[in-house]
């Protein structure tokens, strides 16, 4: 601060006594260039040569800052680059290895030898090695790219870890929970946790994750329904009698109306021994939406047969040609006895479709006719 004021004392000073002698000594200068003269005063003269030096001195310190910023600017729009040329590879890339033997032909010619056309090669090359099953020049590959492009360490590592989700989940849920605790913000992280967390079936944490991916939108509208659906089937498949209720309260309205998600609750309360709660789900469901493969369980469920039978058949009427239903009230009339409609149904359905349930269904009705001839030949074709 003392140094600040001395130096202004010492300018004010300076200028006070050059302002006097400029009063009282005007004197002049000539500068001549080529055929230019320019005659003026001499502190006039001397004050354009020090506003030219500062001008020169400015703008050169201008220069060398906008070259540096430069450079940091090509650098940042690399990395930046680099990023991107990951996002587009991990969305491109498929989640497992099937069907991906010729990964190396998908390389685009145009990309050329810029960096971010070297780093995707390298990604390819990676999910190369993987789908052929060779492991150790995928980690080889994967290493070298972090080498190469040490600013997409967290990325590249984040592929090598997706890339073993598929063969070996559980080993890496502890360096992606590392990972996820240092970066908890970064929605590769959490996607890639998420995905692994759905493969060993950790369906709590798994909801919770899902939920931060939702809210930061890492994934399109259609793969986030796909996996809540998922998890919430695996739920509902695992949960202990008195979590089932709770979990059903959960599952989003838009997603009650999902066939796939209704059949699991279903099962559920089937298989918590509340056969007469899925019987009556089951009913109200379908009046509400109809669903095939409700109404096959609704064959399976038995809770009152005749009751069922009479409620199937009024089905029937608008939909003779549903497989699913046939099915259904061929394994209906089997639990009435009445072996030539539930042949009838049956045989019908296998008309429509191929299903195991049906053919083993009509084995037993077969059985109830003592056509033990036909039974025989039907079971020999479905183990054949």
């Amino acid at each position: 601060m003392l140094r600040r004021a001395f130096i202004w004392i010492t300018v004010l000073g300076v200028g006070v006594v050059l302002g006097t002698l400029m009063v009282l000594d005007t004197g002049y200068m000539q500068l001549v260039y080529a055929n230019y003269t320019l005659e003026t005063s001499l502190w006039i003269g001397l004050v354009l040569l020090i506003a030219a030096s500062l001008a020169i001195l400015y703008l050169s310190r201008f220069v060398i800052l906008m070259y540096k910023s430069g450079n940091r600017l090509i650098k940042s729009n690399q990395a930046a680059k680099e990023r991107k040329t990951l996002s587009i590879h991990n969305r491109n890339a498929p989640s497992d290895a099937t069907g991906s033997a010729h990964l190396e032909d998908q390389i685009p010619a145009s990309l050329g030898k810029s960096k971010s056309s070297r780093l995707l090669q390298l990604l390819y090359q990676a999910d190369h090695a993987h789908a052929t099953g060779d492991g150790k020049s995928r980690d080889e590959i994967l290493s070298r790219a972090i080498e190469r492009f040490p600013r997409a360490k967290l990325e590249i590592e984040l592929k090598s870890l997706a890339l073993r989700i598929k063969s070996d989940a559980s080993s890496v849920i502890g360096p992606l929970q590392r990972l996820h605790q240092s970066n908890p913000k970064h929605k590769g992280v959490v996607t890639t946790l998420l995905h692994a967390t759905i493969a060993v079936e950790n369906w709590h944490f798994a909801l919770e994750l899902l939920s931060k991916v939702e809210k930061a939108r890492t994934l399109g509208e259609t793969e986030i329904l796909q996996l809540r659906r998922r998890v919430f089937i695996g739920l509902l498949d695992s949960e202990d009698d008195a979590e089932i209720a709770s979990t059903w309260k959960k599952v989003p309205k838009s997603d009650k109306r999902n066939g796939e998600i209704k059949s699991a609750y279903t099962l559920a309360l089937w298989r918590i021994d509340q056969p007469r709660n899925a019987v009556d789900f089951i009913e109200s469901s379908l009046r509400e939406h109809w669903d095939s493969n409700l109404v096959e369980l609704y064959g399976q469920i038995v809770v009152d047969a005749a009751r069922q039978l009479r409620i199937a058949e009024g089905w029937l009427k608008a939909r003779p040609h549903d497989r699913r239903l046939l099915t259904a009230l061929g394994l209906l009339n089997l639990e009435t006895a009445k072996f030539e409609d539930a042949k009838r149904h049956l045989t019908r359905s296998i008309e429509l479709g191929d299903s195991l349930l049906a053919k083993l269904a009509l084995c037993r009705a077969l059985l109830g006719l003592e056509e033990t001839t036909q039974a025989t030949q039907l079971l020999s074709q479905i183990s054949a």
